[in-house]
């Protein structure tokens, strides 16, 4: 048994997947 810390919970943002990238979030800029 290893000794490693539990890993983050799934709210931990750097283990958010890629959809829910704020800068995905945002509109498009016009023009």
């Amino acid at each position: 048994m290893s000794t490693e810390p539990p890993p983050p919970p799934d709210d931990d943002p750097l283990r958010k997947p890629p959809d829910q990238d704020p800068f995905k979030k945002q509109p498009p800029p016009p023009g």
